[in-house]
């Protein structure tokens, strides 16, 4: 893991009321380095909600898309995959599935890439509870969680 949930002090991401003022950024979900076309599965089954790029998220002139991936796995449980990509040097994004599909645990649904914000390509992985980022680490192997 290249960085982890929770509180920072870089400008990049929204600040949040739950975070202090030495750190009131929210880092939404964990970073996980890999190589570009590194394959990104399904954490558990459900909905695709979208598969495609945030053309909002471009903050600044000459930044690329994001470009993510949205699976609904129950009315309040959604799993958010950033940063996807094909591995080719563009890291144009290239999705194994479309919104509306649905996926079994495991699915493969992307790939890697440095699409949007990045120093490199990883993998931006997110987890939204009842409409609100909560701490993905707690559900992945010998993860805790800390407020920054």
């Amino acid at each position: 893991m290249s960085q982890k949930f929770g509180c920072v002090s870089w400008k990049i991401y929204p600040k949040s009321s739950t975070c202090p003022s030495a750190y009131p950024y929210l880092h939404n979900g964990v970073d996980i380095a890999a190589a570009p076309g590194t394959p990104i599965y399904a954490a558990a089954a459900g909905k695709v909600m979208i598969a495609g790029t945030c053309s909002y998220c471009v903050v600044w002139k000459g930044m690329r898309p994001l470009a993510w991936v949205w699976i609904a796995h129950s009315k309040s449980m959604v799993s958010i995959y950033g940063h996807v990509g094909d591995g080719k040097v563009s890291s144009q994004p290239k999705w194994r599935v479309k919104a509306g599909d649905i996926v079994a645990a495991g699915q493969l649904i992307a790939f890697v890439g440095s699409t949007g914000n990045v120093t490199g390509p990883h993998l931006h992985l997110s987890l939204l509870q009842n409409g609100k980022y909560v701490c993905i680490q707690k559900y992945l192997p010998g993860g805790a969680c800390s407020a920054y």
